[in-house]
């Protein structure tokens, strides 16, 4: 059980290091970075719609 334990475990920090590194090439890109930030902003004002529109408890 522990070498397949070791195994998962390996190939989930290697993808995570992949999407890491993917990530941090695109971040490197303004118009990537600006349109993430973008997205994030619209959905932080939503959520603030959202919670205003909920009944006091």
């Amino acid at each position: 059980m522990g070498d397949f334990k070791d195994i998962m475990t390996d190939a989930i920090i290697d993808s995570q290091d992949g999407h890491n590194a993917i990530a941090g090439q695109l971040l490197k890109d303004e118009r990537v970075f600006t349109a993430m930030m973008g997205m994030l902003a619209r959905q932080v004002y939503r959520a603030f719609g959202k919670q205003e529109t909920r009944p006091s408890q």
